[in-house]
């Protein structure tokens, strides 16, 4: 999972946390041992970008790590320590029926433009997790095998909810020469407006239609 959406975002590292701002919060997934070894430093010092995003539902930017942040006072020196091959890092809450239930943190080498991280992007990528999570969290309760009947295969649901819509917003931003931002939030807009399914407007998008 996490790794389907470090490559969609053209991150480096993607790691899933739930329950993040409470004290059952685990680690779901990472994409690899940089976004585990990230995850796990914030657990053990109880602060970082995902309680923040978390406890706070909203998206966390920290274009370059480098720079100090003093909501972070443990962690920032901490990180710069022991993950120095780190430069920037997103975090975004994973939100369901607008409740916190998590945060995903996106993590890259090298400092970013702050406008360079594609924060809707990122933000789209964490509703198809979060929906991953719910249409599979009984048989992950279950701890049901992988491809197992009924079994948890949110590789699948994510591709299918957030795949396309990434795909379409790359196609609308060569239409009307905008940026894939840009057209994103036009996707996001006209799904606010109609109440038509994101993957069905993204899918209309693909084939063709224009918004």
């Amino acid at each position: 999972m996490c790794a389907v959406v470090r490559e969609g975002l053209g991150a480096d590292a993607v790691a899933v946390a739930l329950l993040t701002h409470l004290p059952q919060r685990q680690l779901l997934c990472a994409s690899g041992e940089l976004g585990a070894e990230f995850g796990v430093l914030q657990f053990a010092v109880g602060e970082g970008p995902c309680f923040t995003a978390a406890g706070h539902a909203v998206t966390v930017v920290w274009s370059d790590v480098r720079q100090p942040q003093s909501v972070w006072p443990v962690f920032g020196p901490l990180l710069d320590e022991r993950l120095p091959e780190i430069g920037a890092v997103q975090a975004v809450p994973l939100m369901a029926q607008g409740q916190s239930v998590g945060s995903m943190d996106v993590i890259y080498r090298r400092a970013q433009p702050r406008h360079g991280i594609g924060v809707e992007q990122a933000e789209v990528a964490a509703e198809a997790v979060t929906e991953a999570l719910l249409e599979r969290g009984r048989a992950l309760l279950q701890e049901t095998e992988p491809g197992a009947p009924g079994g948890w295969e949110p590789v699948e649901v994510i591709d299918a909810r957030w795949g396309g819509t990434h795909q379409a917003s790359g196609m609308l931003a060569e239409r009307r020469n905008i940026s894939t931002e840009e057209a994103l939030s036009l996707l996001r807009a006209r799904w606010t407006a109609s109440g038509q399914p994101l993957p069905e407007l993204s899918a209309a998008v693909l084939a063709g239609a224009d918004l």
